[in-house]
């Protein structure tokens, strides 16, 4: 544990727990030399990054806690329909506290501990009703509310060393789908894997094609097979490669050509006949627009997609509420 002695406004600590990796000793060190006070071994890194938080964006989470001697009871009974009926009411102003698609709650932990549910959200008066609107048979002892840096893409950097969340922005140079479903696409020669497991992210990776632009944010990690990689959990696609070159047609029966070698002509496939020509571009339609495709699970910290898009003014929220529904009534 970490206690400041005065209001802490150094935020580099922070900063750098947020997006690396931070020594036990190292945050001892800062802390004396920041006159932080701590006691044991156990959250001195996680405290001090607390105190020094200082952001540019904050979400809130809504925590609820059980009176003591339910501390025990692993089991919350918390009515699934009112949390969906409250999200649903809400969003996106709530947000990320129901798995639509394996239809389960994500409010609540499962271990012996104090908590009951936590509930996410961007305004803290919203979050207050949950307390009358979400239904449950379990005693609520205290509630508080939290600034929290969850879903504000507050972790990424543009950094390229293993273990950090990166983004990098490139051409897309080689597209393969591996052995069980995963893919692995080589971007500026970096290789970005797109797991499987990460829904619509992987099907839309399937396809990318040589030429794209896309952005890609992910971590970065080191692989066996392929050395370093960065495990996608966004890829927006700024750029569609949607032309290809093909050989003119045959000039005397419209047939199809085939290349002589370079600055050689063409060849009718048909008739034989020889001739120059240019190449033909041709817009070819893809199964891919420009946008953001996301994982379907993904990091606390990372922005959902549609906070993304409240933000740059892209969507509006009755059109992301009937987003929600579309998912409420999505049948698996």
């Amino acid at each position: 544990m970490a206690i400041a002695k005065y209001k802490f406004t150094d935020s580099w600590f922070y900063e750098k727990a947020v997006k690396d990796i931070v020594p036990l000793n190292l945050a001892k060190e800062y802390a004396e030399k920041n006159g932080i006070m701590i006691k044991g071994d156990r959250g001195i890194i996680g405290s001090i990054a607390a105190i020094s938080y200082n952001p540019e964006e904050i979400t809130y989470e809504l925590i609820t806690y059980r009176p003591e001697e339910e501390w025990s009871k692993n089991k919350r009974e918390i009515d699934f329909n009112s949390v969906v009926n409250f999200e649903n009411k809400y969003f996106p102003k709530v947000f990320e506290n129901v798995d639509y698609i394996k239809k389960y709650l994500l409010i609540s932990p499962h271990g012996h501990d104090p908590i009951l549910y936590g509930i996410r959200g961007i305004d803290a008066d919203i979050l207050i009703k949950g307390l009358d609107e979400i239904k449950t048979k379990d005693s609520i002892d205290m509630a508080m509310i939290f600034k929290t840096n969850q879903a504000t893409d507050s972790h990424i950097t543009h950094k390229n060393y293993f273990y950090q969340t990166t983004e990098i922005v490139g051409k897309v140079l080689m597209v393969k789908i591996i052995e069980g479903g995963d893919v692995i696409i080589n971007v500026n020669n970096e290789s970005v894997l797109v797991y499987k497991e990460t829904g619509e992210l992987n099907l839309a990776s399937k396809y990318l094609r040589k030429g794209d632009i896309i952005r890609v944010i992910g971590a970065v990690k080191p692989s066996i097979k392929f050395g370093k990689i960065i495990e996608a959990e966004r890829i927006e696609i700024l750029e569609l490669n949607d032309k290809i070159l093909r050989n003119p047609r045959c000039p005397k029966c419209n047939s199809s050509s085939e290349s002589l070698g370079k600055n050689k002509g063409f060849r009718c496939k048909k008739c034989g006949y020889k001739f120059y020509g240019e190449k033909i571009i041709e817009k070819v339609p893809r199964e891919l627009t420009t946008g953001i495709y996301q994982s379907r699970y993904y990091r606390h910290l990372t922005r959902p997609i549609y906070l993304d898009l409240i933000r740059n003014q892209t969507f509006n929220e009755d059109q992301i509420s009937s987003i929600l529904n579309k998912l409420v009534n999505y049948k698996n």
